[in-house]
């Protein structure tokens, strides 16, 4: 079957190479790929088919989803994963975003700090609701409203029970669809404020 959904010889041809040399790295018993499983997509259904497959497999209780072309900063401690999953094990929050720009880059601050709308409710929003990671320098996370690919860690519940269903059977990235929707319903009703959480500050 094709892995691209209008057909390109070109893609295709380049895909294969890149999955035969996955297999490769792994027949070599590469370190890279130590410990790791890889799955096959048995037909194209982009990235929240990805999503949805490899949750078929995932017996843990959390899950990190790192895309291929992102990568995962050096400044990343042991001690704030760990109070990460603290956090999603105690339930204070159901997903943690590792942001791949500076917190409080444009771009950020447009997606992250759209609602509340008015500065002084944002703030307030966060005091609220603001964590901080038992890590031995109390980092923050930071509480937005909303939802990102990014390379996040979560919990596994979360992702199958609010956000698959939110994309249901359209093939897209899911905040293409999960972010608007997650606030608009906070809008219409902000105790359904899906406990989602930044990696660091913006204040």
């Amino acid at each position: 079957r094709n892995w691209v959904p209008k057909t390109s010889r070109v893609l295709a041809e380049r895909y294969a190479s890149y999955r035969n040399a996955i297999e490769e790295m792994l027949r070599q018993g590469d370190p890279v790929l130590e410990g790791v499983e890889v799955i096959h997509m048995c037909r194209w259904g982009h990235l929240v088919g990805t999503v949805r497959r490899a949750l078929d497999e995932v017996q843990t209780p959390f899950v990190m989803l790192h895309q291929h072309d992102l990568v995962v900063n050096d400044n990343l401690t042991t001690g704030q994963l760990v109070g990460i999953l603290h956090c999603l094990a105690k339930l204070h929050a159901n997903y943690v975003l590792l942001n791949r720009d500076v917190n409080c880059a444009g771009r950020s601050t447009q997606y992250f700090q759209a609602a509340p709308h008015r500065p002084d409710l944002w703030r307030a929003f966060v005091r609220r609701h603001l964590l901080c990671l038992n890590d031995g320098l109390a980092t923050p996370l930071l509480p937005f409203i909303g939802y990102s690919d990014q390379t996040h860690i979560a919990r596994a519940a979360w992702i199958r029970e609010r956000v698959l269903p939110m994309v249901a059977e359209r093939k897209c990235c899911m905040e293409f669809v999960v972010h608007e929707a997650m606030v608009l319903n906070w809008l219409h009703n902000p105790n359904v404020w899906e406990k989602t959480y930044m990696l660091g500050g913006m204040l």
